[in-house]
């Protein structure tokens, strides 16, 4: 309920500390050498983000997930406690030419990327 919509991320009282992780099967974490609780480097084909590692047999091998919602830290937001803990803007990753043809509404999921170790 806390994550389900972006806006009660400025609800202080619905707010909680490390929503925001990249999501990786154990294999995956391995053979990317990622740890848990470090950070990796997710590349797309249009962009990088940097996140928090949470490896876990909940998502199947092959398969990573950023949470929706979060990366309240462009602009004028005006959202004090949201903006406290920004997280990471997974619509980032997304390439705003590939489009559903009907809907031309954007492809949020079975986006490609890579995986690395952050340098610092």
């Amino acid at each position: 309920m806390r994550g389900m919509n972006s806006w009660l991320h400025n609800a202080l009282p619905l707010t909680r500390s490390g929503r925001c992780t990249l999501q990786v099967n154990p294999a995956d974490a391995t053979t990317a050498g990622l740890s848990d609780a470090g950070r990796a480097v997710v590349r797309s084909p249009t962009a990088e983000v940097e996140a928090e590692v949470e490896i876990t047999d909940g998502v199947p091998p092959g398969v990573v997930s950023l949470p929706h919602g979060w990366g309240h830290d462009g602009g004028d937001l005006r959202l004090s406690a949201a903006v406290a803990e920004p997280g990471v803007n997974v619509n980032d990753l997304t390439d705003d030419l590939a489009c559903e043809p009907l809907t031309g509404t954007p492809y949020f999921t079975g986006v490609p990327v890579t995986l690395a170790p952050t340098t610092r």
